[in-house]
């Protein structure tokens, strides 16, 4: 086998491995145990741990890769395993005890986080949404591009409790609520008449076109 053949096949190993990038996994942690595995299916969706030796791989066959990818600082950084984990135990304190922290204690985790593992998205995502609840839109704006940037690049997700597409659909419809914002545009949305009550609901949610919003963030974006 030529080095280049090894190198791709690598790759698409990571790939693989990041497709389905998540503590608890059916055919690793049960279908490869004969006596049915020790955590329950699906588990709770809380990232698993990997980032470090999919970055090592990545710069060990750099040089034998027909077209070297964007991740990782174009596969030139690795990752420890203790900041790998320190960066997702931090993000899963925000996630499972959100109720409990105040808003700042939530920034400074997940700004540990993108400080630990820079290589993930969904920090930024959680960021953004923090910001945008402060009327912070600028702030909110940068998080949003950092986050979709990150997105492309890996062209993948870290956090598995939602898809790829509904993580950068997400971060794209609020990066588009944050400009208008900033615009100071009446809506965050482009709203058909926030004037007339025929166009405003029950919960005074003004009425929308998704073509129109699909539009507008394609013009922004190109």
């Amino acid at each position: 086998m030529e080095p280049v053949d090894a190198a791709n096949i690598l790759m698409a190993t990571i790939a693989d491995y990041l497709d389905q990038f998540v503590d608890t996994n059916g055919w690793r942690d049960h279908h490869q145990i004969e006596d049915g595995g020790k955590q329950l299916y699906p588990g709770n969706g809380r990232p698993a741990i990997g980032f470090y030796w999919f970055s090592a791989v990545c710069k060990g066959i750099k040089d034998h890769l027909e077209v070297v990818p964007t991740i990782f600082n174009n596969c030139e950084d690795v990752l420890s395993i203790e900041d790998e984990k320190e960066a997702r135990d931090a993000y899963w304190k925000v996630t499972t005890e959100e109720e409990e922290l105040a808003e700042e204690e939530q920034i400074d985790l997940l700004n540990q986080v993108v400080s630990l593992n820079s290589f993930v998205a969904e920090p930024h995502t959680m960021l953004l949404q923090i910001y945008y609840r402060q009327e912070k839109y600028f702030e909110a704006a940068i998080e949003a591009r950092s986050a979709l940037k990150k997105f492309y690049t890996l062209a993948s997700n870290w956090d598995k409790r939602r898809s790829y597409g509904h993580w950068v659909g997400f971060g794209r419809v609020l990066l588009l609520r944050a400009n208008r914002m900033m615009e100071k545009e009446e809506c965050s949305f482009p709203c058909v008449d926030p004037n007339n009550l025929l166009y405003v609901n029950y919960n005074d949610l003004n009425l929308t076109s998704l073509r129109k919003v699909v539009e507008e963030m394609k013009e922004r974006e190109d």
